[in-house]
């Protein structure tokens, strides 16, 4: 996926978004929202 489309996404989609990138870092405590 290029840049514009990772931006395009963020833009469109961005609580789906910023939910899959989240579940990408290994967390203590998983988080339970996204803002």
């Amino acid at each position: 996926m290029s840049f514009s489309e990772f931006y395009q996404r963020s833009i469109n989609e961005p609580e789906q978004f910023w939910a899959e990138q989240a579940r990408r870092i290994d967390w203590q405590t998983p988080f339970t929202q996204t803002l």
